[in-house]
């Protein structure tokens, strides 16, 4: 079977950003992102910056924008559903279904089509995540910084996945390694997909998952990760 592209990812790197809204050029570009309910320069960074990816992914979803050229930005729209999918719509038209997440140096977004999809990065760089975010079975074998940093994220994702979230419920969802295959398990029922597909990928700088729901039957898929702004 044909490889498939089900979605693209977008990452931003925040300190390029910055620099970028620093020019006068991005002054116009800013007005249609900007948003008045983070107090902290640090905070509404990482708000435009999963923003921005999240419009870049759902552009070259839709076939409306590839990798050059310019893009409408106003004519884009993220926002949440009341199951809390983000969804992106473009000419008033749905467009893909989004995710989104911020960590550390980093904003990244998924865009694909379908009722769930949900992503999760994690910054090497970022301070070791505290034991008690994880179940025994996690840290049994005195797991590395870098293996537990990927079942966070893999964690991280069946929750947003879920519709539930990962606060207070971190010791509810649990990954671990058996042989030469990763497996997630679930204590409560509330977080059963059903046929939810997630699969992650550590580099040098940061680790990722990524979850969508595959009761379409979609296989043999591949990715394509767009470049960081």
């Amino acid at each position: 079977m044909p490889d498939q592209v089900l979605g693209y990812v977008c990452l931003v790197r925040l300190q390029r950003l910055e620099r970028f809204l620093s020019e006068w050029k991005a002054k116009q570009t800013i007005g249609i992102f900007r948003s008045n309910s983070y107090k902290t320069h640090k905070r509404e960074l990482e708000y435009l910056g999963g923003r921005m990816a999240a419009k870049l992914a759902a552009a070259a979803w839709s076939g409306k924008h590839g990798s050059s050229g310019s893009l409408d930005w106003g004519s884009l729209l993220v926002c949440a559903g009341p199951d809390e999918q983000r969804v992106c719509y473009q000419n008033g038209k749905y467009a893909a279904s989004v995710g989104i997440t911020h960590s550390g140096r980093w904003a990244a977004a998924i865009a694909m089509p379908g009722p769930k999809v949900a992503l999760d990065l994690e910054d090497a760089q970022r301070r070791r995540i505290a034991a008690e975010a994880f179940h025994w079975l996690e840290l049994q074998n005195r797991a590395s910084a870098e293996l537990l940093r990927e079942y966070w994220t893999l964690k991280e994702t069946v929750a947003k996945l879920s519709g539930i979230g990962i606060l207070g419920f971190e010791n509810e969802i649990f990954s671990y390694t058996y042989g030469s295959q990763r497996w997630i398990g679930v204590v409560s029922p509330r977080f059963f997909l059903g046929q939810a597909l997630v699969v992650c990928r550590t580099t040098p700088h940061f680790s990722m998952a990524i979850g969508f729901d595959s009761s379409g039957g979609m296989y043999g898929a591949r990715g394509e990760m767009h470049s960081p702004l």
